[in-house]
């Protein structure tokens, strides 16, 4: 009768419900965590790439980005001016010095009024000490070299035909006045126009100032943009590698934590097994015994 007593026990015993295997469920628990750190830096990566950041940080334009304005625009004027003025200058000179001509024939004073009328016409013009010395010079000695050049002309001429040639003298020195007031009316007419030309360029110029000053403000717009675009991308990338960093402490220790409650669950079935045993194990030595 004591024989068949202990098997019930043992059915018993195999009857009990297997507890879930702690290794599989840290197993599960590593993969899900896995898959949402997966997840969320998919989403983040779609948002902003750092290809892309890099990239622009490397792009050399942005990184050299600088303003340069350079003109001429004051420059032409002032050529152009110099040129004018040179040719108005000769062109006066040429006028002056046919139209007083006559005036030399006139004698010391005729020379001294054509010396003076000559340093009238070309007065509005600088050229410089040196020319202007030269023509300084040539008023002061011309009324000398003609009467040099009078007295030994008359030497041995026809007083009547000394006459007639001092009325010729005198007639083309009314018509030099008429010619040399032309001159100062011509001339008085380049300047008027020259200033018009200068006053225009000057305008032209300041136009192409102000176009040059709004189109290098507008580019030190774009490039200060382009900065703060920068440093937002930059803090936007900052800012998803804390992140980044931030889920993966949090799995690190997620994966830890499962760790050691894997291995004090691994204990405790141990733990449990071995009571079971333990408790056991009394009724088959009995068995045996028996």
């Amino acid at each position: 009768m004591m024989g068949p007593q202990p098997m019930p026990q043992q059915g018993q015993t195999q009857q009990q419900p297997v507890p879930p295997n702690p290794l599989q469920q840290i197993a599960a628990q590593r993969q899900h965590i896995h898959q949402q750190a997966q997840q969320k830096i998919a989403q983040l990566q779609g948002q902003i790439t750092l290809d892309a950041v890099v990239r622009f940080l490397r792009d050399d334009r942005a990184r050299s980005f600088s303003i340069e304005i350079e003109t001429d625009s004051t420059i032409m004027p002032d050529e152009a001016a110099e040129k004018q003025a040179r040719g108005e200058f000769l062109s006066a000179f040429a006028q002056a010095s046919s139209g007083v001509q006559q005036l030399l024939q006139l004698g010391p004073s005729g020379a001294q009024l054509a010396g003076g009328l000559l340093k009238f016409a070309l007065a509005p013009y600088r050229v410089g000490r040196q020319l202007d010395s030269m023509v300084d010079a040539f008023v002061e000695q011309a009324p000398q070299i003609v009467a040099q050049q009078m007295q030994s002309q008359q030497q041995g001429q026809d007083p009547a035909l000394v006459q007639a040639q001092q009325q010729l003298a005198q007639a083309e020195q009314q018509k030099a006045a008429a010619q040399l007031q032309k001159v100062q009316a011509d001339t008085q007419l380049s300047a008027a126009k020259l200033q018009l030309d200068q006053q225009k360029a000057a305008a032209d110029a300041q136009q192409r100032q102000q176009s040059l000053q709004m189109e290098a403000a507008r580019m030190q717009a774009e490039f200060q943009q382009a900065q703060a675009d920068l440093a937002e991308t930059l803090a936007r990338v900052e800012h998803v590698r804390a992140e980044t960093q931030a889920l993966m402490a949090n799995a690190e220790t997620s994966r830890l934590t499962a760790q050691n409650d894997s291995v004090r669950a691994i204990a405790e079935v141990g733990a449990q097994q071995f009571a079971q045993d333990q408790a056991v194990l009394p009724q088959v030595n009995t068995n045996e015994a028996e």
